[in-house]
């Protein structure tokens, strides 16, 4: 999947509630595929700027599907895309410089809206997340994790920004 086709997708998936929930599940699959390479070959993600925009626009079609969607949360928790995306973010937290923020961001908005208003999901990103990934987020950016921190603990709603 192209930079392009991906940034289509994720401007897609913002304008009706409809077309989240009708989304193939192979794209989630084939965005799980990137993230995967993404996590076994940090360095040359971090060392190229187009690749890392590819990162970013991965985490904004996951959050934007997750809007107001249960059945799109739910098919990405069957999936590794999560446990993925928590190696993935994890690097970049360790080796964070400013040209990571809109992944960093996204990725965070992503597992965010992954549990807004599914209870199962809260529990089980919950019990990934809680206290080491947090502990790494609030020392990059304690503003980063804010969205996720209040859906996991109260349920709060999706984030929907571009």
């Amino acid at each position: 999947m192209e930079a392009l086709q991906l940034s289509q997708i994720a401007s897609q998936l913002l304008e009706r509630d409809a077309k989240r929930a009708n989304l193939p599940i192979q794209i989630f699959k084939d965005v799980t595929e990137l993230l995967e390479h993404w996590n076994s070959d940090f360095d040359d993600l971090s060392q190229n700027e187009n690749k890392l925009e590819e990162l970013t626009l991965c985490f904004r079609v996951l959050r934007n599907s997750c809007v107001k969607c249960e059945r799109n949360q739910n098919e990405i928790m069957k999936l590794t895309t999560v446990l993925t995306t928590l190696k993935v973010l994890q690097k970049i937290c360790e080796d964070y410089s400013s040209k990571y923020h809109s992944a960093l961001l996204c990725g965070c908005q992503f597992l965010g809206n992954l549990v807004a208003g599914n209870t199962t999901n809260q529990k089980t990103i919950w019990s990934l997340v809680f206290p080491t990934f947090l502990k790494v987020l609030c020392i990059t950016d304690h503003f980063l994790p804010s969205g996720l921190f209040l859906s996991l603990v109260f349920g709060e709603g999706s984030l929907t920004c571009k």
